[in-house]
């Protein structure tokens, strides 16, 4: 892992991603790490009156300087989820039901969205408020576990080139040399996933019509309501 990432513990990584209003303090991108406004290289701690919510780019900028401490400061206080003229630009669901698409499929109220032998690929949870808590596992085609977005936290392997971009509501992820795509977004109260995955070796394709899993598709429209498992795959 790059140095720049060194983990918080669990309760300094939740108070500042509430803090945040689950998303990065500056652009409200979901995928967040923590920053430190003060350098952990003088402090070596995890002192979080000195730390901030950001995603990954924002997260290089301000480690190269564009950002004032003041700056950063600021944001803290007054981060991107939590002010009022966002309010429709935030990576939320307000309505009561959580509905996911995942090729011609939709589930609601499903945490568990894909499962992999019984292995969580991707997960879903909604707090209470409408913001949305991320669980993607990020394998490449040997199996190699490269990245992880636990609970909106990206922790990755810094020896990929990752390609994260984001407007209000929509989240794409991408490392060109391991072939993988994460792409997630909410329309008119909806998420919307697609993606080219790995497990096991085995390719899957999430489309917005189709999902395919090495040579076999899952094709056909269909709901379903409070399942435990949105797509679940057996792959030996």
């Amino acid at each position: 892992m790059y140095k720049r990432c060194r983990t918080a513990p669990a309760n300094i990584r939740r108070h500042l991603r509430q803090e945040a209003g689950f998303g990065c303090a500056i652009c409200g991108n979901p995928l967040i790490e923590n920053a430190h406004i003060i350098e952990y290289s003088l402090t070596r701690q995890f002192p979080p009156e000195d730390m901030v919510a950001l995603c990954p780019n924002c997260h290089t900028e301000a480690d190269i300087g564009r950002f004032q401490k003041w700056y950063l400061r600021q944001v803290k206080k007054e981060p991107f989820n939590k002010k009022r003229q966002t309010i429709g630009k935030r990576f939320l669901i307000t309505g009561e039901k959580t509905i996911v698409h995942l090729g011609s499929v939709n589930f609601t109220d499903t945490h568990r969205i894909m499962t992999a032998n019984d292995f969580d690929l991707i997960s879903i949870t909604k707090q209470e408020d409408g913001f949305l808590l991320l669980d993607v596992n990020l394998f490449d085609i040997l199996n190699g576990f490269i990245a992880i977005i636990h609970e909106n936290n990206w922790l990755v392997d810094k020896r990929y080139a990752w390609d994260i971009q984001y407007k209000p509501q929509q989240l794409k992820i991408y490392c060109a040399s391991r072939n993988i795509l994460f792409d997630i977004g909410i329309k008119n109260e909806e998420v919307f996933i697609t993606g080219r995955l790995y497990f096991n070796g085995f390719p899957i394709s999430i489309g917005s019509k189709s999902i395919k899993i090495g040579s076999n598709e899952i094709g056909g429209s269909s709901s379903f309501t409070g399942s435990e498992h949105a797509i679940d795959i057996q792959l030996h």
